[in-house]
């Protein structure tokens, strides 16, 4: 009964699918703390809060888990000598509203590739289910000294899944899914391009635009557990093509604020998703459980590219994100990871549902490392049940 209703999740899905769409959105992934410390590894992650953007299949778990809520920040960039001080000007602007927004725009503006987001969300998940509603937003500085333009894109996003076991012998073979509907904006100027950095510092709404719609996407996936090793392989934003609605921002502002939504034509250029195939095996040897509790964590997000770059750029080492962790007590965790060649750091504190997580790390915002990277920091504070 599980498999059909993951395969009638899937058809109704694509019946109506249009492949040619001609704008590629990405789903927005929240930089937790807890994945950026382990090298930004989500997929092949057997907790609560890795099953939304990760591997549907690890919702098969014997524990239950609420999070009422988290809340997810973090930035990045090119650190300089003088940025703690304007960092703490940051801060000391952070009840401020514009002022803040404006200050945190002005810190980021320095270098392309600069920018920071924030994530909230509220979720079920274990025993077969998971029910998820989450917010997230990403802003991100690109192009030259002269042309400073943001790629914004904010997206509502809630999940529906399932998870089930196949047992078989001593090994546990899990299946999952889920099926996310989302609302995604992005900001845009009147010439369909990123907007510029000036007209978000001074709030020019008549010059900023807004794309926008409606979707819905499947993910999939599966994970096999042997003694203390576990693998998983997910395929994710399994989706059609969705009509794209334009409008002021300012104009959409007042209809979402009114409750209403914009149409589109059948003419509207149509946003696309672009599967991804991940794969990633953990290792938790249970050395004293409950008191020391090690995991290591390896990972591939992107097994087509690995395949296509298999014996140069782009191989598979140059695509690994590997992560530790090691908990004690079941109070606090160390942890470390590599991102694609760059390391990573960070730490957790459990008190009672309390769940406080930091992490400093260095990722690969290129295609290839070595391309562009960028340093930053990911803070996480969540109520967890």
């Amino acid at each position: 009964m599980r498999t059909i209703v993951l395969a009638s999740m899937l058809v109704i899905l694509l019946i109506p699918a249009e492949f040619s769409a001609d704008v590629s959105f990405s789903t927005l992934v929240p930089k937790t703390a807890k994945s950026m410390a382990m090298g930004g590894v989500f997929t092949a992650v057997p907790s609560s809060e890795f099953c939304f953007f990760g591997n549907p299949a690890f919702f098969d778990s014997n524990r239950r888990s609420y999070t009422l809520p988290s809340l997810d920040i973090w930035a990045y960039g090119r650190p300089r000598a003088d940025d703690i001080g304007s960092f703490g000007s940051i801060l000391g602007a952070a009840g401020g509203g514009g002022d803040f927004l404006s200050k945190a725009y002005k810190y980021m503006s320095k270098d392309e590739g600069s920018g920071g987001g924030a994530s909230a969300g509220l979720s079920l998940t274990g025993r077969g289910v998971g029910l998820g509603f989450f917010m997230t937003t990403d802003n991100r500085i690109e192009g030259s000294d002269s042309g400073r333009t943001v790629r914004a894109d904010t997206e509502a996003t809630g999940v529906l899944g399932i998870g089930f076991p196949i047992p078989l012998g001593s090994a546990r073979l899990s299946l999952g899914g889920d099926l996310r509907p989302f609302y995604r904006i992005r900001l845009r100027d009147a010439n369909g391009g990123d907007p510029t950095l000036e007209d978000i510092l001074d709030g020019n709404s008549e010059k900023l635009y807004a794309d926008s719609f409606f979707g819905a996407a499947v993910d999939l996936g599966a994970s096999l557990a042997f003694g203390a090793f576990t693998v998983g392989m997910s395929i994710r934003d399994i989706a059609p093509g969705y009509p794209i609605s334009t409008e002021k921002l300012s104009k959409l502002q007042a209809m979402l604020s009114s409750g209403n939504t914009p149409e589109t034509s059948s003419t509207a250029d149509q946003a696309r998703l672009t599967p991804i195939v991940a794969a990633g095996i953990s290792w938790a040897p249970g050395i004293a459980p409950g008191k020391i509790d090690p995991a290591l964590y390896l990972e591939l997000q992107d097994l087509v590219g690995a395949a296509k770059g298999w014996d140069g750029p782009g191989s598979i080492r140059d695509l690994l994100h590997a992560g530790v962790e090691l908990r004690f007590f079941k109070l606090l965790a160390i942890r470390g990871g590599v991102n694609r060649g760059r390391l990573s750091a960070g730490a957790g504190l459990k008190l009672l549902f309390l769940d406080l997580n930091a992490a400093v790390f260095t990722e690969e915002l290129g295609a290839l490392p070595g391309d562009n990277s960028s340093s930053g920091l990911a803070l996480e504070a969540a109520i967890r049940l």
